[in-house]
């Protein structure tokens, strides 16, 4: 198994803006400095669902990958497509599974905001309008 390459599949520099939006987005709305416990569940939320959603992208890409930037895990061998899409459910566990010790309606928020993402990756990227609404919702929900 080659650690850095299953590191680099979750996109740590997206996964950690993710978790800051998200920080920033609690702060502005509930003008308080979240708790540690609510830190680290948000930690755990943000990254573990955008990566799990890059990882995605990367699975469902791999051929066009293949082409355009042989170098991703995946395309070049470092990473079996099987090994990421387990990565890939492991990580959106982990973000459901702290959503939900967060609160209900922030697993709510973060199983439709997931969907929409996995969605995307699958099929509507190639629709135009709707892919691009979709990209739009995910990127406001951290707000």
């Amino acid at each position: 198994m080659n650690l850095p390459a299953y590191i680099r599949l979750t996109r740590p520099p997206n996964s950690l803006m993710m978790f800051f939006a998200v920080i920033v987005g609690m702060v502005v709305s509930d003008s308080y400095v979240p708790s540690p416990e609510t830190i680290i569940l948000t930690l755990a939320t943000s990254y573990g669902l955008t990566s799990s959603s890059m990882i995605l992208n990367d699975y469902f890409d791999r051929e066009v990958d293949a082409v355009n930037n042989p170098s991703r895990p995946i395309p070049s061998g470092l990473v079996s497509p099987s090994s990421a899409l387990t990565l890939s459910f492991i990580t959106a566990g982990l973000g459901l599974s702290s959503a939900l010790l967060t609160s209900l309606p922030c697993f709510t928020l973060a199983l439709t905001a997931y969907s929409v993402a996995a969605a995307y990756n699958w099929r509507l990227k190639k629709t135009g309008f709707l892919g691009n609404m979709a990209v739009s919702f995910t990127v406001v929900a951290p707000f």
